[in-house]
C-alpha cells in the first residue's frame, strides 16, 4: 500500500508539473465555487495537529513527517511547502499545489481525501 501511495504521489507531482496555468487557474476558480456552496459541511482544522510522523495504517513504515511549515517525504527524500486553509491541505509542488481534503483528524488518526480516494493515516510520533 505504501508503494501505491508512493506511485500516486509521484503521479500528481508529474501531472501537475504538465498543467499549464490556465488551466490550473480555471480549476481553482471553481473549486472555489464549490467550496462555498457547501460551506456548512467544512470545518477549521488547526495545523498544530497535523504536525508528526504519518504512515498508513496498515503499513509498519513513516510515509511523511509533516512540521510547521513543511512536509517531508521520506520516500522520495525531500520537504515541499504546505499551508492548510480550513478542511483543505495546499502542498505546494512548484510551480503548481496539490489541494486534499483532511475529512477527519482524531488524536493519532488522519483521514485525508482526494476525489474518489481517501487514505487513512496515523501518527507514529509526535
Amino acid at each position: 500500500m505504501k508503494k501505491i501511495f508512493c506511485l500516486l504521489f509521484l503521479y500528481l507531482l508529474i501531472f501537475y508539473q504538465c498543467t499549464d496555468k490556465k488551466t490550473l487557474k480555471k480549476s481553482k476558480t471553481a473549486q472555489t465555487t464549490v467550496s462555498t456552496v457547501s460551506e456548512e459541511n467544512i470545518i477549521d482544522i488547526n495545523p498544530e495537529e497535523l504536525i508528526g510522523i504519518w504512515g498508513l495504517i496498515e503499513d509498519e513504515n513513516a510515509a511523511f513527517e509533516i512540521s510547521k511549515d513543511s512536509i517531508y517525504y521520506v520516500d522520495a527524500g525531500e520537504n515541499v511547502f504546505y499551508t492548510v486553509k480550513k478542511d483543505t491541505i495546499f502542498i505546494f509542488l512548484e510551480p503548481n499545489y496539490i489541494d486534499t481534503s483532511i475529512y477527519e483528524i482524531r488524536g493519532d488518526k488522519l483521514i485525508l481525501k482526494w476525489k474518489d480516494l481517501s487514505d487513512t493515516l496515523v501518527r507514529f510520533y509526535k
